[in-house]
């Protein structure tokens, strides 16, 4: 964990010491990725658009990312570092029809937990 490159201490790089530059949070993003939709406007139709959450009691909030950047030295434990920086990932095939129809499914209001 010391030195494997997953910022275990919030260092840009392992070799880095006890220097912090910029973003220091363990595990933190470094990327510095900037989703291309924010919560209330689609400007790309083709991108990810953050959600709009609530903790149904009033308090709402919207998502800022869903997975850091894990930076280019951390050393991966299952892929190669060649299949990790690969940019393109083969097509899903999804039935888009049903991916839908259970997104609406699972976001249906349910009776409030508080009642």
């Amino acid at each position: 964990m010391q030195d494997d490159g997953w910022k275990y201490k919030g260092y840009n790089t392992p070799t880095e010491g006890n220097t912090y530059t910029a973003n220091c949070r363990p595990f933190g993003d470094t990327y510095g990725c900037v989703q291309k939709n924010n919560p209330w406007e689609i400007t790309d139709p083709n991108a990810w658009q953050p959600l709009i959450e609530s903790d149904d009691m009033g308090f709402f909030f919207a998502q800022t990312h869903v997975t850091p950047h894990i930076g280019f030295y951390a050393k991966p434990v299952i892929l190669t570092r060649a299949e990790l920086d690969e940019t393109r990932l083969p097509d899903p095939n999804y039935d888009y029809a049903e991916e839908v129809a259970a997104a609406i499914a699972n976001s249906k209001c349910r009776k409030s937990r508080l009642i």
